[in-house]
């Protein structure tokens, strides 16, 4: 799991134009909170690495809503601002998918001959 979050926080550092790692401890929590709530959402204990592009573009949201945690809705002047309650849920139909291709393997590895 090292190796994955690892690559994620070089990830989020690219597409955030982070260059140094001065904000490598707050990125680290966000990356491990996003990372353990999808391995909850797809029911597995560990993080599989193939949802990384995910947890990603989940982190680099996460990380932009810092100091607007809560906010549903802004307006100021003509510049108008929402969230979503949940970061993960624009993913659901992935999420969907990655169980569904689980339930298929699982169910492919019991098939051929049984010895009684």
């Amino acid at each position: 799991m090292a190796d994955v979050a690892n690559d994620i926080l070089s990830r989020v550092h690219v597409r955030l134009s982070i260059t140094d790692s001065s904000k490598d401890e707050l990125l680290g929590e966000l990356i491990k909170g996003v990372t353990d709530n999808i391995a909850i959402r797809v029911g597995l204990v560990a993080f599989p690495a193939v949802l990384s592009s995910i947890a990603v573009d989940a982190s680099v949201s996460a990380y932009n809503r810092i100091g607007s945690e809560g906010l549903t809705s802004e307006s100021i002047d003509v510049i108008s601002s929402s969230f979503i309650d949940d970061l993960l849920e624009p993913y659901d139909k992935q999420f969907e998918r990655y169980i569904s291709g689980l339930a298929k393997d699982e169910g492919s590895k019991h098939k051929g001959v049984t010895f009684y």
